[in-house]
């Protein structure tokens, strides 16, 4: 079975993956290898102790930058 996060390009099955599936399977990879690396480097700053400076969601946004990022889709 294919395992979490393989990538899709080096299984053979026979048969050829559109243009488009190709793009999609190598973001999903690749978003999942920047998710462990995140998750690695968050485990890293708590090792040695950092912090944010600013807690998540308890800082102002002034309305020019939140105009501008109100209506990106996050999903």
């Amino acid at each position: 079975m294919i395992a979490k996060n393989t990538d899709l390009t080096k299984i053979s099955t026979g048969a050829k993956l559109t243009r488009a599936e190709r793009v999609d399977a190598e973001l999903r990879h690749l978003a999942a290898m920047n998710h462990a690396k995140l998750r690695a480097a968050q485990a890293d700053h708590q090792r040695r102790g950092i912090s944010p400076r600013v807690a998540i969601g308890c800082a102002h946004i002034p309305a020019a930058v939140a105009q501008t990022f109100a209506y990106i889709k996050v999903a």
